[in-house]
């Protein structure tokens, strides 16, 4: 039971490497948005009649 108290009492003083690693962030939003819009503009893009990839 103390052992445990101990554990929950402990506060960790040291950060991850990657916590205020402020590109990567950046990196991984930018990402996750392109692997959810791309997609519905290509479905759209072929629903229209053109090529799939052409966005422009």
């Amino acid at each position: 039971m103390e052992e445990q108290e101990r554990i929950e009492g402990r506060e960790f003083t040291e950060d991850h490497p990657y916590r205020n690693n402020k590109g990567l962030k950046i990196f991984i939003l930018v990402l996750t948005i392109a692997v959810f819009v791309i997609p519905v503009f290509v479905v759209l893009n072929m629903l229209k009649g053109r090529p799939p990839f052409m966005f422009f």
